[in-house]
């Protein structure tokens, strides 16, 4: 990237660099080893800071369910809570890994630290990282059957995003809401209630 460019993290927009993101992300689905060398040479280019590159190696590991490698890359980022995007994301891959690993208490304790992170802050990112929280919880209680509860927070999750995004039409905002309105409704097929799912 370095050599190609000859741009540093200073020339770049913030667009840009999510761009260069998305795209390592993507490359990651294809060549996993391949992905990871595109970070180290952004990572040494200075086009991503250690953290932001650590959450690359997170999300690329998670994404090919290599659960350790992926909290391993995750931990190292939570020391850094300068940058919302970035301390969330590594926040929410530990909570997933978590969960994957059957502990649920453990995962819903980091969604909940990652609620306490965002506080009141309803910017775009947090409100975003607020749901995915919210979901989080709720599936942990629901793999509890505690459904009660999974609905409650569920609906949280919901209500937050329909009543502080109008209309919600980005995908930063339609992303968290759809998958939290589909797994609401999965549970409610579930638990016999397809007038609520309906």
């Amino acid at each position: 990237i370095a050599a190609c460019t000859g741009r540093s993290s200073t020339d770049l927009s913030d667009g840009e660099v999510s761009r260069l993101k998305d795209k390592i992300i993507n490359e990651g689905l294809i060549n996993v080893d391949r992905a990871l060398a595109q970070v180290d040479s952004a990572e040494q280019a200075h086009l991503f800071t250690s953290v932001e590159a650590n959450v690359q190696r997170a999300l690329i590991n998670f994404n090919d369910a290599r659960w350790r490698m992926a909290a391993y890359y995750a931990e190292k980022c939570l020391d850094d809570k300068t940058d919302t995007s970035t301390y969330c994301s590594a926040t929410m891959i530990l909570a997933q890994c978590a969960s994957v690993g059957g502990e649920y208490v453990k995962a819903a304790r980091l969604a909940k630290d990652m609620l306490a992170y965002t506080g009141d802050n309803n910017s775009p990112r947090a409100l975003k990282f607020k749901c995915k929280a919210l979901t989080q919880m709720a599936e942990c209680e629901e793999k509890l059957n505690h459904f009660d509860e999974a609905e409650r927070l569920y609906l949280e999750g919901i209500n937050l995003m329909m009543e502080n995004v109008k209309p919600p039409t980005r995908p930063l905002y339609v992303d968290p809401l759809m998958f939290t309105l589909l797994t609401a409704t999965d549970l409610y097929l579930k638990t016999g209630h397809p007038e609520k799912a309906l």
